[in-house]
């Protein structure tokens, strides 16, 4: 253990229970963890309660922690989160969902209630000058400088949480861990309100705080703290019921958050060879992660909270793509470990070919600061033409809810185009970054309509989300697969999490040449077939998506071919009639089942809702290109007509 680092030891109404008691079982849960032990060295156990049993009174010690300016305050805050939502990925273990009596839904009355029986607790809470003798007992224990781990049990942790403003200026909390906590309580929700405020926490002084707590501990009434004090990190466990001091700290997530404030985080593996290029299938959340970093660069320097806000929000996604990498690639190695011995030699089970292995994906401060740099050189203008409308109709910092007028969207999208493009790239950043902006806007025009939101662009939707393999169409398709499976296997190729989702479907519903055979999808020979069911199997669980969804992925079909067609790239217009003809076909089966069987249902009315998107975007295509479209038209009313399957349109030409 360090030397300038103590762990402090706070008790509940039981008193000192000697260092032991706290240190046995987190010792061995340590070990479970192949982490070394903590042993008694630098070891403080905090006691307080004589203080409340003898009656002692004190003066408040006063407030240590002065405020600082709005900004400051902002930046710190936004600071912790960052630091909060890394060691929830470093910590992360298992957690208790269910609750067998389900004491978080005990009423209000009866659990604030509970204090009131307890007379030390109440003397607490009720009698100031007790108080305050309490505080300053806990004060004159503890260091005056240095860096301290505070874990404090049931009352404990309301005593700590009310000393984090009026701890000495010197010391610095790496860890705050309660457990057992009855912060979920009403009443001593009340008594630290205060906390429940951003810019009253203490954000610059303390690492992070985490809440274990089993939802089965009456002492917690079940409920942990984070939905009401926003600094804490909830992580519910299961102690069998029991409140003991003993079956907190044997928890593999106290140990581990313990061991990550002591010893930092684990060391990765070393690497066996020198790290190899980045795997391919990281390009498009690279390039994603440097238009996140060009929104934030290029906005305003006045508005600093929202800069902040967006340099929160980005790194906080690039914790969750690198603990989304880690988690895969363990789930991989389970599944590896599960297939007969001859066949874990395959080349489809190895690890170290994957997009997750440890040498082959970027760390999430490049994603946050070297994306461009990272991705520059590897895209046509078509790809990102596909990439600029899906990063322009987009949330792009979903899932959380920054706004983003289009036209900063297209400012950044200009300084992004300027950094990733090839320098003898024909044409201009600006040029090309306006044609996507009218493209979209567009897009957006002519399928409006009141009541309906825009959804991200297919981020998150569920036939959408990527299975994580990494490989192209020959492997993820194989004969007879269809429908949703092969539109989540497919997506695979291109790369980790939601956040290709929306480029790798345009590709699809657009025939982009360029993006399909970076996924392994050829658009010839043997495999055109497969192409083709692919994009029908494709529109065909879109047009069962929710209505905002629909209608979003539809926007960016419209805009991806108007924008190509602005640039004089050869826009694949049959491949846009055959995907908007291929989801008419199933709107209007659904719309006319539906209204038949029962017209003033929800489904009914949201089926209505597509055919008039679909009826909409089939205008625009006759009025862009009537030409191209007659034919397929007139074939895909053949097959419907006798009963063919819509899905494996023809292709024009």
């Amino acid at each position: 253990m360090s030397g300038d680092r103590a762990i402090a030891f706070v008790h509940g109404i039981g008193g000192p229970c000697g260092l032991d008691a706290w240190l046995a079982p987190l010792d061995a849960s340590l070990a479970g963890l192949r982490m070394p032990g903590i042993g008694p060295c630098d070891c403080i156990e905090i006691d307080y309660l004589s203080a409340l049993q003898q009656g002692r009174v004190s003066d408040d010690p006063g407030h240590a922690w002065r405020r600082e300016s709005p900004r400051e305050q902002a930046q710190a805050w936004q600071d912790y989160l960052i630091r909060r939502e890394a060691f929830a990925a470093l910590i992360e273990g298992p957690r208790k969902r269910e609750t067998a009596f389900r004491l978080g839904q005990v009423h209000a009355a009866v659990s604030d209630s509970v204090p009131s029986l307890l007379p030390i607790v109440n003397r607490y809470l009720t009698h100031a000058a007790s108080r305050h003798a309490v505080w300053e007992t806990v004060l004159a224990q503890l260091p005056r400088s240095g860096r301290i781990v505070i874990v404090a049990h049931s009352l404990g942790s309301i005593v700590m949480l009310d000393l984090l403003t009026r701890l000495p200026e010197g010391l610095q909390v790496d860890l705050l861990l309660t457990i057992g906590s009855p912060i979920g309580i009403g009443v001593f929700r009340r008594h630290l309100a205060q906390l429940a405020r951003p810019g009253d926490f203490p954000a610059e002084r303390v690492g992070v705080w985490v809440n274990a707590y089993d939802p089965d501990d009456i002492v917690t009434a079940g409920r942990g703290a984070a939905q009401h004090f926003p600094a804490a990190l909830d992580a519910p466990i299961t102690t069998g019921f029991s409140h003991e001091i003993s079956a907190y700290m044997a928890q593999p997530v106290v140990a581990a958050a313990v061991a990550t404030a002591i010893f930092g985080p684990p060391s990765a593996p070393a690497e066996r060879t020198p790290a190899p290029r980045l795997h391919a299938s990281w390009s498009h959340v690279l390039l994603r992660f440097a238009y996140l970093h060009d929104l934030w660069r290029t906005w305003p320097t006045d508005k600093w909270s929202e800069r902040g806000r967006m340099d929160t929000a980005r790194r906080v996604l690039a914790e969750r793509v690198m603990a989304e990498a880690r988690q895969q690639r363990a789930r991989f190695a389970e599944q590896v470990q599960a297939l007969p011995p001859q066949l874990r030699s395959h080349p489809l089970a190895d690890a170290d070919a994957r997009w997750f292995a440890p040498g082959r994906m970027p760390s999430a401060e490049a994603l946050v600061r070297d994306a461009a740099s990272l991705c520059a050189g590897e895209f046509t203008d078509d790809d990102l033409v596909l990439a600029g409308v899906d990063l322009l109709l987009s949330a792009p910092f979903a899932p959380f809810g920054i706004e983003i007028d289009q036209d900063r969207g297209i400012t950044a999208l200009v300084a992004l185009l300027e950094s990733v493009r090839p320098g003898a790239a024909p044409g201009s950043s600006a040029q090309i970054a306006a044609a996507i902006g009218a493209s979209v806007d567009d897009a957006r025009k002519t399928l409006g309509g009141r009541g309906i939101p825009w959804a991200p662009l297919l981020i998150g939707a569920g036939v959408l989300v990527l299975a994580g393999t990494g490989i192209g169409l020959a492997a993820a398709i194989p004969a007879g697969m269809a429908g949703a499976a092969a539109v989540t296997a497919t997506l695979a190729a291109f790369g980790p999490g939601g956040m290709a989702g929306g480029v790798a479907t345009l590709a699809v519903l657009t025939g982009t040449s360029t993006a399909l055979a970076s996924a392994g999808l050829a658009r010839s020979g043997d495999q055109q077939e497969d192409v083709d069911r692919l994009q029908g199997d494709m529109a065909t669980e879109i047009a069962r998506m929710p209505v905002a969804d629909f209608r979003t992925a539809i926007a960016g079909v419209l805009a991806v071919h108007d924008a190509r067609r602005r640039l004089g790239q050869g826009a694949d217009a049959a491949a846009v009639e055959r995907t908007l003809l291929g989801m008419e076909a199933t709107v209007l089966a659904e719309a006319s089942l539906h209204g038949a069987i029962a017209p003033k249902s929800d489904a009914a009315r949201q089926w209505r809702a597509r055919a008039r998107i679909i009826e909409r975007s089939l205008a625009w295509s006759a009025r862009a290109m009537p030409e191209e479209t007659t034919d397929a038209r007139a074939e895909v009313s053949r097959t419907i007509e006798s009963g063919e399957s819509p899905r494996a349109l023809p292709r024009s030409g």
